[in-house]
């Protein structure tokens, strides 16, 4: 593992197999339980543009060469050879809050290391971390979904379980980002995994659809839901006989931004994993906030239905359209211009940032594309932005396993790369590419 590979906001956890297990904390290092919040959302603010000050995160980009391992924290693996960390930390100045793939979420001691507390959840706590902080009088909640399409709340001081909730009954539903946490409201986006289901030629290709919620942040209660697409209906057989549905899919794998100016959210939708592509699919969304109406939709990308039935022979469960799998896996960010005007900003697996007008029915701005795309290129990760630049990583990732996919992917040379460009017009003002250093180009590849 390089040290380039483990950038991450103020915080890089390294992992080796001969660092112990942390210790219990002592009990005279007690969690001060109104310690000061340094990150506890996951897009940073509610624009979800990821910037951290230099006076917040206590550093500025010339320490950064400057700086040592101070302490590392291992985690055991769920199997053995294998280890996976996709959870964001929210951090106090006393306490680190994360979760892993065996299913703990960790209270560490940010000094030390030292273990505050653990909670055992089911399944790998797979996104961000996010902290209230209410009125700051109540007892703070840390806040977290998981594989099964579970939100979770626990007491962020003891680690005791407050309340938890089913997102979405469907077996397949997961939630991959984390909530956004708005007064005492989370806001939920709900994903699945059944485009990898769909392989199945016996399996009754598809009936999950995307969703966002709002949940009362206090008690769990579901305030409203609103889907990405129309409900699924029967559609006709495969060939093998079973019955198939649509539309399906439109899965919501982002964090939504909040716009309080104008009472709304905005997420980005993946692809349609059955036919009829519909509208919903690979677009922006705007809900409002009170109601989950949507305002408007922006669709990026038409006639975009596509399962990994399509990647096998006699495709059973792929549907006619037999698309490219573009989503806009990415964060929204809600990104305000010198002359007062705002952008929503979204990046998309074709490798296109996006900017729209959120005044005007979400009408396209400017589009700049900065990598080749695909499948499993283009941007599938956070956007970050400042007052100067947006800031979109290109992935342009290609796996020979999937070459199926690959033989697919829209034309042009790929292009791993860090871009920063002029919100205002999109242009790429600089790009930082990244060399081939991968040792066996099988099982790795570079990218952002």
């Amino acid at each position: 593992m390089s040290y380039k590979k483990c950038l991450f906001s103020s915080f890089c956890f390294l992992f080796f197999s001969q660092v112990l297990l942390a210790e219990s904390c002592p009990e005279n290092n007690s969690l001060q339980p109104k310690s000061k919040i340094l990150a506890g959302l996951w897009g940073a603010n509610l624009n979800n543009n990821r910037f951290q000050s230099s006076d917040n995160a206590g550093i500025s980009a010339a320490d950064v060469p400057r700086l040592k391992l101070k302490w590392a924290y291992y985690l055991p693996p769920r199997f053995p050879g294998t280890s996976e960390l996709r959870s964001q930390p929210a951090v106090t100045e006393d306490t680190l809050y994360v979760g892993a793939q065996g299913g703990i979420l960790y209270a560490l001691d940010s000094e030390t290391g030292c273990t505050r507390w653990t909670y055992k959840n089911d399944v790998q706590v797979r996104t961000g971390i996010i902290l209230s902080d209410f009125d700051g009088k109540s007892s703070r909640m840390l806040f977290f979904g998981d594989d099964e399409g579970i939100v979770t709340a626990l007491n962020a001081s003891t680690g005791e379980k407050l309340w938890h909730r089913e997102m979405d009954s469907h077996p397949n539903a997961m939630i991959t980002a984390a909530p956004t946490l708005y007064k005492d409201q989370l806001y939920v986006s709900v994903s699945s995994l059944e485009v990898i289901t769909a392989m199945n030629p016996l399996y009754n290709c598809c009936t999950f659809r995307g969703s966002v919620a709002r949940v009362d942040a206090r008690t769990g209660e579901i305030v409203w839901q609103t889907y990405s697409t129309p409900k699924p209906e029967k559609t006709g057989e495969n060939k093998v006989g079973v019955q198939m549905w649509g539309p399906s899919g439109a899965p919501v794998w982002n964090t939504p931004s909040i716009d309080i100016k104008r009472n709304a959210l905005y997420v980005g939708t993946g692809e349609n994993y059955s036919t009829p592509a519909s509208k919903g699919s690979d677009s922006i969304l705007a809900m409002d906030l009170d109601s989950g109406k949507v305002l408007w939709e922006k669709q990026l990308t038409k006639g975009d239905a596509w399962n990994m039935s399509c990647t096998l022979p006699g495709r059973l469960n792929c549907p006619k359209e037999n698309g490219f799998d573009l989503d806009v896996g990415a964060n929204t960010i809600l990104y305000h211009l010198n002359d007062g005007s705002d952008l929503v900003i979204a990046g998309q697996k074709s490798g296109i940032v996006w900017a729209l007008d959120p005044d005007n029915n979400g009408k396209v701005v400017w589009e700049s594309k900065v990598g080749r795309g695909g499948a499993l290129g283009g941007i599938h990760w956070g956007l970050g932005s400042d007052e100067r630049y947006i800031y979109a990583p290109n992935s342009d990732y290609e796996l020979s396993l999937l070459n199926i996919i690959e033989a697919r992917r829209p034309p042009g040379e790929k292009s791993p790369s860090l871009n920063a460009l002029d919100p205002k017009t999109g242009k790429v003002v600089w790009k930082y590419t990244e060399k081939f250093s991968c040792s066996n180009p099988d099982d790795c590849d570079d990218g952002f």
